[in-house]
């Protein structure tokens, strides 16, 4: 009996002790492994969020590129087209480029007429706060997005950031930052151009940049154009004479050097308000974005001037209906100043309704109006606005490619403990 009993063997209770830590210590690496902040389901619900951003960004660039070729093609049909009042056609368009069962409710992208622009709720649990990139998404659980319509134009923002071209507030005479620049491209003189809201001829494309010239006269505050008559876009040159002093040799005299415009902002205003004439283009230019505002010169005037044709009707404000340019002038011309003196206490103008470049009127006549000319940068790195965008969505893939290769330690005090026991 006591040999059978000893040939018997069994698990000693050291054994079973042992045993059971081991599948502790294995639970523990197991559970986290699979949870906390870098576990397996935590970086799987990241990577959902970011896949979701990365659809969500993708399918409203397609939208976005669908509202500019339908504003374009509309453009091409009727020159006096504008997307603003048609904002919620446009919005069905931007519906149906929209996939999956995640979007807001209505199905339907809604138009907002306030602040002009078709808004997007992109809804997503996984989706969490900073989780791409800094400050993007902006709020946990949604992506918001706008597609800013101006009347022949559109932006696209993405959480209240602005991603490419596009007016924040196309109420605001003030809405372009300085920099803007225009897409990539070649710009055809005497065609139209939109810029901050508003419109504007090409005078000459210089390769990097593109001269513009304002379709209409500027209201008398200087901050945005206005299809008025000469009484209402009228106003003074300037206080004084204020180039009497200087000197002059020759005639007519150039009043945008640097100096001249030094003594035209010592002059201050014209009338109350009213910014002088040569101010006032280089502030409009400054608020649209551009590397320069000015009048037109002498030498420009004489040049389209001679010209003639679509280009002279421009620059005395007679294009017609038939020239597809969009509204006329109210008056069928337009009476302008020009960046030059023809003498002392004579400002150079144009006269839109005589065709001729004169200087009848001195610094207080009232009824000649301010008309910039804008220099405009190009997009020297990119072919055209759906690359910028294209380009901006893929950095926002790149950072949630570059957050989900980064180390992560998962090893816990159990892992630890499990290696010793083995080692």
């Amino acid at each position: 009996m006591k040999n059978l009993l000893k040939q018997q063997k069994g698990i000693t209770l050291i054994a079973l002790v042992i045993t059971i830590i081991v599948l502790l210590i294995l639970a523990g690496v197991t559970i986290s492994m699979l949870s906390g902040e870098n576990g397996i389901l935590s970086r799987a619900t990241e990577t959902r969020g970011q896949n979701a951003y990365s659809s969500a960004c993708e399918q409203v660039r397609l939208a976005y590129m669908t509202v500019k070729t339908e504003i374009m093609t509309q453009k091409v049909k009727d020159s006096s087209y504008n997307a603003q009042t048609n904002g919620e056609n446009l919005a069905t368009l931007v519906g149906k480029e929209l996939k999956g069962t995640e979007w807001s409710t209505p199905s339907a992208p809604t138009y907002n007429t306030t602040s002009k622009a078709i808004e997007i709720t992109y809804t997503n649990s996984s989706l969490k706060e900073n989780m791409v990139a800094q400050n993007k998404p902006k709020e946990s659980g949604k992506i918001t997005f706008q597609i800013i319509l101006q009347p022949q134009d559109a932006g696209l923002k993405i959480d209240g950031y602005e991603v490419t071209g596009g007016n924040s507030n196309p109420t605001d005479p003030d809405p372009t930052p300085s920099g803007a620049i225009l897409p990539a491209g070649e710009y055809t003189v005497g065609k139209l151009v939109t810029v901050g809201g508003e419109e504007f001829f090409v005078l000459e494309d210089q390769g990097s940049t593109v001269k513009l010239l304002a379709k209409y006269c500027l209201n008398r505050a200087g901050t945005s154009q206005i299809n008025e008559g000469s009484d209402v876009y009228g106003r003074r040159f300037s206080k004084t004479s204020y180039w009497d002093d200087v000197g002059v040799d020759s005639w007519p005299f150039d009043l945008q050097t640097s100096e001249m415009i030094a003594k035209a902002q010592q002059d201050g205003d014209a009338d109350e308000g009213v910014p002088n004439a040569i101010i006032a283009a280089q502030s409009y230019g400054t608020a649209k974005g551009a590397t320069e505002g000015r009048l037109l010169t002498f030498d420009e005037a004489e040049a389209l001037d001679s010209a003639g044709g679509i280009m002279g009707k421009i620059l005395y404000g007679q294009w017609t209906i038939s020239d597809n340019l969009g509204d006329i002038p109210i008056e069928g011309y337009l009476d302008t100043w020009i960046g030059y003196a023809a003498y002392y206490s004579t400002p150079c103008s144009l006269s839109g309704d005589g065709e001729y470049i004169g200087s009848n009127y001195s610094t207080e006549s009232d009824s000649i109006g301010v008309r910039p000319v804008l220099i405009m940068a190009k997009d020297s790195e990119l072919d055209s606005e759906s690359d910028r965008v294209l380009m901006i969505f893929k950095n926002f893939q790149q950072v949630s490619n570059k957050q989900r290769k980064q180390p992560r330690r998962n090893v816990s005090w159990a892992g630890e403990i499990l290696l010793i026991i083995f080692v």
